[in-house]
């Protein structure tokens, strides 16, 4: 079942995550799982210690009659399901990601500064972390419009062409522009151009009707780098593919992680990259 599978803790960041998710829903034609995990102590009242049941169980409707009033909401753009589970959050979100396989998880998130924060310190980089699915997250302050520029930082992946057909289907749906982009922070120049060069012939050949614009980029601060040219070309969604020895992953470690993130205000779509060697281990 195609669907888009979002978070909810009736926080402000998962209810922009949500009305996020109910534009892209209603773009593609796809439907919205929302999904809220709880735990039975979060449920129950204790003034002298003993669980108070009826307690529980009331606390149990009123909030399945809260996610409900949100999915009403959501059908005004696209059909819209609660799933109300009891359980940590992590595993839960990671669980139920796992059964649906969705087409898309939109998360929100408080703050993604520093970046070693959101993909280390918080539910929704623990998620971005350990999800088999592609990722969007959703920046608190990021307004609700559609993306008009799209870039995608590529390393190169042997996946990379697939998650390019992804943004090429949000792409057309949108309006928008895909930006293709590669980050050089060695002198190694002639033989980084011609990886490029050979991307973008690949990219020419699988995608013969789409015009991509490309972008490559040096510097000796990747991060640096990338937020000059998001500044530049307007950028409001950037994509990374993730793996071990991703760009995503360059930006995690160091200093790059905290200058890329800083004033962070687009939403950060993030794939899980494979590769042949991969398959492998």
């Amino acid at each position: 079942m195609k669907t888009i599978l979002v978070p909810f803790d009736f926080s402000d960041c998962s209810k922009n995550a949500l009305s996020y998710a109910a534009q892209i829903g209603k773009k593609l034609q796809i439907g919205i799982t929302l999904l809220h995990a709880y735990s039975k102590s979060s449920l129950s009242e204790y003034p002298n210690g003993d669980r108070n049941k009826a307690s529980e169980k009331l606390h149990l409707k009123e909030l399945e009659e809260r996610l409900e009033n949100f999915c009403r909401q959501v059908n005004e753009n696209c059909a819209c399901e609660a799933i109300n589970v009891e359980g940590a959050v992590k595993k839960v979100l990671l669980d139920k990601a796992e059964k649906l396989k969705p087409e898309l998880m939109v998360i929100g998130t408080e703050d993604i500064h520093p970046t070693d924060k959101i993909i280390f310190g918080t539910i929704a980089g623990n998620v971005v972390k350990d999800a088999n699915c592609t990722v969007l997250v959703i920046p608190q302050k990021t307004p609700v419009r559609l993306p008009e520029r799209i870039a995608f930082a590529v390393d190169y992946h042997d996946s990379d062409v697939h998650d390019i057909r992804f943004l090429k289907r949000i792409a057309q749906q949108f309006g928008a522009d895909i930006h293709i982009i590669h980050v050089l922070a060695d002198d190694n120049v002639e033989f980084e151009t011609g990886l490029f060069e050979d991307f973008k012939r690949k990219l020419h050949r699988s995608f013969p009707d789409c015009e991509f614009t490309f972008g490559f980029l040096r510097g000796e601060d990747v991060a640096t780098e990338l937020e000059n040219y998001k500044k530049r070309e307007k950028i409001d969604m950037i994509a990374v593919a993730k793996t071990k020895k991703s760009l995503l992953d360059r930006w995690i470690v160091g200093s790059i992680s905290q200058q890329l993130f800083r004033h962070a205000d687009v939403p950060l779509l993030v794939f899980s990259a494979k590769d042949k060697f991969e398959e492998l281990f």
